[in-house]
């Protein structure tokens, strides 16, 4: 399976990429601007994938049914972030194809810190019909983001 972590900023220019098979590590050292975004292309659809796209959050089992985009949150769309994330010059991202026994293994099926209003690629993804203002502390994703709270759905 190919890989691809991409680093785009708002008009869609290549900032960074690194690619490989069935793993992918991207070392980027630049500040993230707003409108800066991640891509994680894969040459194969609906497969499970640990995915990290900022060490400060970890990493998470995640279904893919195809690329992801995800869009590097800045100014109020960090307020539910560790002000540790997506900060600095130095971010590590990785991705890797999850073995059988990861996705047979005991773990919180809800979990996805990476899920996003305009996700719609990578799951467990969580939407509302309705999120208070537009504010982050209102999202759906706060609900399966794995801080305090969160529903624990194990199998």
């Amino acid at each position: 399976m190919d890989l691809c972590f991409k680093i785009l900023d708002s008009d869609m220019n290549t900032k960074a990429v690194s690619r490989g098979i069935n793993e992918v590590s991207l070392v980027y050292t630049q500040v993230y601007v707003p409108g800066d975004r991640i891509i994680l292309e894969t040459s194969g659809e609906d497969i499970f994938v640990w995915l990290q796209m900022d060490d400060a959050i970890g990493r998470a089992l995640v279904y893919i049914t195809g690329n992801v985009e995800y869009i590097v949150p800045s100014g109020e769309r960090r307020n539910n972030l560790s002000p540790k994330a997506f900060y600095g010059n130095r971010h590590l991202l990785h991705a890797r194809v999850a073995e059988d026994y990861d996705v047979a293994g005991y773990r919180n099926l809800a979990l996805n810190m990476y899920d996003q209003h305009e996700m719609k690629d990578c799951f467990p993804h969580a939407v509302a019909n309705v999120e208070t203002r537009g504010e982050t502390v209102f999202a759906a994703q706060n609900a399966i983001d794995g801080v305090g709270g969160s529903a624990d759905f194990v199998l």
